[in-house]
């Protein structure tokens, strides 16, 4: 199992730090120089088997807001219980709508706060990075504007994954 909470970029999204995850991160798609935010996301799908209603992976795109077209009869905007761990968090930048960020949702703090793994950010938390971090963000005013969730299937998979992490966890 990959160690996520080390990955670090090399470079200006020239590569990474582990050659096992760069060639996970190849096999989707990732090219040097790329913004890979949301290719980590889709690593994390393929990795983990997660899925949403008949959707998989293989329909998120390099492109956040392509990602963001492509599961939009899936989005929702509200924390509730329905979004589980394993859920999308996409945001679109401020300052260009062809432009975003997104991570993985593991948990809910309370009402404005979330915990998400993300890629190509850092730990002030950047839309362009140096790694993949797990951030406590104000999901809804963190310098994005915030476009929703991607509703994940329940993945035991994923699941186990968190509780092998709870230690990580319990600092936030």
């Amino acid at each position: 199992m990959i160690d996520y909470k080390n990955i670090r970029e090399i470079g200006n999204n020239q590569g990474f730090n582990d050659k096992n995850f760069e060639n996970k991160m190849k096999d989707i798609g990732f090219l040097k120089g790329m913004s890979w935010c949301s290719l980590f996301v889709k690593h994390i799908w393929k990795e983990f088997g997660i899925t949403c209603a008949n959707k998989d992976y293989k329909d998120i795109s390099a492109s956040v807001m392509s990602t963001f077209n492509n599961f939009k009869m899936h989005i929702t905007t509200t924390l509730s219980s329905e979004l589980t761990a394993g859920s999308i968090v996409i945001w679109q930048s401020k300052s260009s709508k062809n432009k975003g960020h997104t991570g993985i949702f593991i948990k809910q703090i309370d009402n404005d706060t979330i915990i998400c793994l993300e890629g190509n950010t850092s730990e002030d938390g950047k839309r362009e990075g140096d790694g993949v971090y797990f951030k406590q963000r104000k999901y809804k005013d963190c310098g994005f504007n915030f476009m929703g969730f991607v509703l994940a299937n329940k993945n035991d998979a994923f699941d186990n994954f968190i509780v092998n992490n709870l230690n990580y966890f319990r600092n936030f």
